[in-house]
């Protein structure tokens, strides 16, 4: 952590000032006003002398507390600031915190042909008065030369280390220890153990949930060391397991997980929520799921009905999966966070619905639509330097085109909780297709840049094709 977090620290202000400079970063004068705020209580402890230092140290605690979660209190819907953003909207407002300096050395400066006269009659005055002004412009000139440095090593910097605020591979960790025996206690919540009813064994448990991140964060609003970035829904999901647990053992002095009790049901539901799997009660069947959504899923317009299980246009037949069911079984097997993903597919199949064509034109017959998905895996994927299994998830609306631009369904779609919430820290999802210039692909959440992104790809795509990415363990 770096010495302007320490700084940052004596000031009791400084979350209330980052936690109301989010979101509007667009407006100057909120920011004035906030900032105008901060620098007044930081300059004298912090023993500013200059606008430059107070960028810096702005800057600073930016920059570090951005990659500090437990000071930042960075949460999946709350917005990361954009340091060279706010430095952007803040060099409106520096005069006003050194207007002092820079009124003296303009008033130098338009008195300078007036007081030529009066310097030369008084020698000795007029050369300390030449003096002070020469060492105010030099200072101010060497300090704009090295504010220009500064900020070029900010943009490089940010360049080379991005700040991500989208991290699927947390949610993915922390839903595997429902499977794992370690130190958070979670798999024997959700699973019968040989310690079961020792009383020590029990108690032990208890004071595992109670010290974990989670648990600490929903009882305190701390977030301690290992606190990290997950999905809204999955950490709210744990919260109500762990003390649903914790409280009825208070009451009984019993292990809640057991045959038949009500815990037990909702463990067992809870199981089926945090993992794909084949042939299993403890998972949910992701081929089940997509056809089960593709069987239910409807959408009206302008007096027309559509539905996969009808007879106008779409029907179940157009379905065309790449690799045999065996195959497609044996890769779906993954720690992710179900809902989220169910979500995503409604979302597909209602687009697919509502939008579909045929080069453009949305006459056209059931036998001439088909929908190809495929499942794939890459198990050479390296992420935040761990080996890990990428699996892809694709559904084609094959010869389907877009009639919008790709920068315009970039900003459509970044607008909905679909993104904003749901999927954010659970999956990538992208989509692809050929665009009136050119094949691209639209980047609504990836890792490597969370704030979206349009990229031109080598190969025409063929149709309107919705990408899911999966991380986990290797």
């Amino acid at each position: 952590m770096g010495r302007n977090i320490d700084i940052a620290r004596e000031f009791t202000f400084i979350e209330d000032y980052l936690d109301e400079l989010k979101g509007l970063e667009s407006n100057p004068e909120i920011i004035k006003q906030l900032t105008t705020r901060f620098y007044n209580k930081t300059r004298g402890r912090a023993k500013l002398t200059s606008k430059f230092e107070f960028q810096k140290l702005l800057c600073n605690i930016l920059q570090d507390a951005s990659k500090d979660l437990d000071f930042f209190g960075m949460v999946e819907t709350r917005q990361i600031i954009d340091t060279n953003k706010v430095l952007r909207d803040l060099e409106l407002n520096y005069d006003l915190f050194f207007k002092d300096i820079d009124v003296e050395v303009e008033k130098e400066e338009t008195k300078k042909d007036g007081t030529e006269k009066e310097a030369n009659s008084k020698n000795s005055k007029s050369n300390t008065n030449s003096s002070t002004k020469f060492s105010q412009l030099k200072y101010l000139e060497n300090e704009k030369a090295e504010q220009k440095k500064y900020e070029d090593s900010l943009l490089e910097s940010k360049k080379r280390n991005p700040i991500i605020t989208h991290f699927p591979f947390n949610t993915t960790k922390i839903l595997r220890n429902f499977k794992t025996d370690n130190e958070t206690g979670f798999k024997d919540i959700v699973h019968q153990s040989v310690n079961e009813d020792d009383p020590k064994y029990l108690r032990q448990l208890i004071a595992k949930l109670k010290s974990h991140p989670i648990y600490i964060f929903r009882c305190t609003g701390k977030k301690v060391k290992d606190f990290q970035p997950i999905q809204n829904d999955v950490r709210d999901a744990i919260w109500e397991l762990m003390t649903d647990f914790i409280d009825l053992y208070d009451k009984s002095n019993q292990n809640p997980f057991g045959k038949d009790t009500p815990f037990t049901q909702k463990a067992q539901i809870f199981k089926r929520s945090y993992r794909f799997g084949w042939n299993s009660d403890e998972a949910t069947d992701l081929r089940e799921t997509i056809l089960e959504i593709f069987k239910t899923q409807t959408h009206s317009s302008n007096g027309h009905f559509y539905a996969f299980n009808g007879e106008d246009k779409f029907n179940l037949n157009q379905l065309c999966w790449t690799e045999n069911e065996n195959h497609f079984n044996i890769v779906a097997n993954f720690f992710t966070w179900v809902p989220a993903v169910k979500i995503a597919l409604r979302f597909i199949v209602q687009s697919i619905l509502q939008h579909s064509n045929i080069a453009g034109k949305r006459s056209f017959k059931d036998t001439m639509k088909k929908i190809e998905i495929d499942l794939s895996w890459e198990d050479n994927f390296v992420y935040q330097g761990q080996k890990m299994v990428r699996r892809i998830l694709t559904i084609k609306d094959v010869n389907s085109l877009p009639n919008i631009s790709a920068d315009r369904l970039l900003s459509d779609i970044k607008r909905t909780n679909l993104i904003k919430f749901q999927l954010k820290n659970v999956c990538n999802f992208s989509i692809h297709s050929d665009f009136h210039d050119g094949p691209k692909s639209v980047n609504f959440l990836e890792t490597a840049n969370p704030d979206g992104s349009v990229k031109k790809l080598n190969e025409p795509v063929g149709g309107f094709k919705y990408k899911i990415e999966f991380i986990d363990i290797a």
